[in-house]
């Protein structure tokens, strides 16, 4: 082994080690003062921070290999350890002397490189890049960009507030949203554990959390109303379209071309606040009164679905995202179709982008600019960060924040058409102006 070393000519020995994340740089190298096993130690130490690496070269076959063992100090305890591969590469010397060692850590990728498994810590990664790319762009788009945006855009200057909101996604979404994927994609943990990486700021994860907590029963019992409804459309009769229901009231009217909206309430109105959620049997929060036993049920029913989708993990979601993320662009699609051939359509696009640019004047425009842009693109609640964690650790996060944020914009702006060619039709059927009948 000794003639080895001084031969002059470079040897490489790989193998396998495992140090803290954020002492891992790849192409990162340390030389060693010393040809022997101890000036290995003492650079793998040195790399390796609090990581104490004991390690020792000896002949195998022929060939040299490093046994390494890894102790870890009690202080450094909430260093999360990846595998990475340690080449040990003899540096020629000149006049018959060695010229020393040169220590060089590189990531190992495990399973991880795009084909599903495990990485070399163990975390299970998703079956493609594809899988990925889908599942952010469906937890970005969501209702806030269908029913929402439109709204917003129609109240604050029609294509003028394209401008804040553009502004406000390059310079404020964007970079955030960015930031959760290499978090997530670099340190391979969730919201609240990645924070170890500055435990002051623990709180953040924990506090994110609870908001995408929260916000899911706001969004499920949305979603379970929307399952009523599809249950509902599937009846001979519309339940939304006449005023001869029991939960219907004498300001009942049904508005064929009768401009009577200030003294009536239409059908589909009655339908949802009285017969679906039969708001006329509660005072008021301090009486809310029983559950509607098929709202529970709608809801038990969503909830059970999202079980199904996520209990194996990205395996499963990973899979279910090629239906949820693709399906509504070709619901809106038809939808958009189906508007455009209805009278009065092209009156409510007219509405929806002609820009009034004084809006801009206003401070309101620009605070619901920012509100929508990072509510639609989901930065801040922790599911991209931990989405991004199942990556394989080169991954191009950068190019799927791009994607993601375009796609997300395109639906937002896409979806406003949609809706307002149905509002332009409602308002030609009423016989109102569109602003009476755009509201949130």
């Amino acid at each position: 082994m000794d003639e080895e070393r001084m031969s002059g000519e470079a040897t490489v020995i790989t193998v396998k080690s495992a140090v803290p994340h954020h002492n891992l740089d790849d192409g990162y190298a340390s030389s060693a003062s010393s040809p022997h096993s101890t000036g290995l130690v003492s650079s793998q130490s040195q790399l390796c921070g609090k990581k104490r690496t004991r390690g020792s070269l000896k002949s195998a076959g022929g060939k040299q290999s490093l046994k390494s063992q890894n102790s870890t100090s009690s202080d450094d305890s909430e260093v999360v350890n990846r595998e990475v591969e340690v080449r040990l590469v003899q540096l020629g010397g000149g006049g018959g002397k060695a010229g020393g060692y040169e220590v060089v850590l590189s990531n190992v990728e495990g399973g991880g490189g795009g084909g599903g498994g495990e990485a070399g810590d163990g975390r299970e990664t998703w079956t493609s890049n594809a899988d990925f790319l889908l599942s952010i762009i469906g937890f970005a788009v969501d209702l806030a960009n269908v029913w929402r945006f439109p709204y917003l855009c129609y109240r604050n200057g029609g294509g003028a507030f394209l401008v804040p909101y553009l502004l406000m996604l390059v310079f404020g979404a964007v970079p955030l949203f960015y930031m959760e994927l290499i978090l997530g994609q670099y340190n391979r943990q969730g919201p609240v554990t990645v924070w170890r990486i500055c435990p002051l700021f623990k709180g953040v994860g924990l506090c994110a959390v609870l908001v995408a907590f929260y916000v899911s029963f706001y969004y499920n019992v949305i979603i379970s109303w929307s399952l009523y409804f599809l249950v509902a459309s599937m009846t001979p009769d519309l339940p939304w379209l006449h005023c001869n229901h029991t939960w219907n009231t004498k300001l009942c009217t049904d508005q064929d071309g009768l401009n009577v909206s200030a003294l009536s309430h239409s059908p589909a109105s009655e339908y949802f606040h009285r017969g679906v959620l039969e708001m006329q049997r509660s005072p008021g929060l301090h009486d809310m009164g029983f559950p509607k036993w098929q709202l529970v049920l709608c809801l038990a029913t969503v909830y059970s679905m999202l079980y199904l989708s996520l209990f194996k993990g990205v395996k499963s979601s990973g899979k279910v995202v090629w239906i949820t993320a693709t399906m509504p662009y070709v619901v809106l699609s038809i939808l958009l179709v189906r508007g455009l051939t209805l009278p009065g359509a092209l009156s409510g696009i007219q509405y929806y982008l002609q820009p009034d640019l004084s809006k801009l004047k206003e401070t309101q425009v620009w605070v619901d600019a920012a509100v929508q842009i990072f509510y639609s693109v989901g930065a801040g609640f922790g599911v991209h960060l931990s989405y991004a964690s199942y990556n394989s650790f080169h991954n191009n996060c950068y190019r799927d924040c791009i994607v993601t944020a375009c796609v997300n914009s395109f639906t937002s702006f896409f979806s406003g058409f949609v809706i307002f060619t149905y509002l332009g039709f409602m308002s030609h059927k009423q016989g109102v102006h569109i602003k009476d009948v755009a509201t949130e």
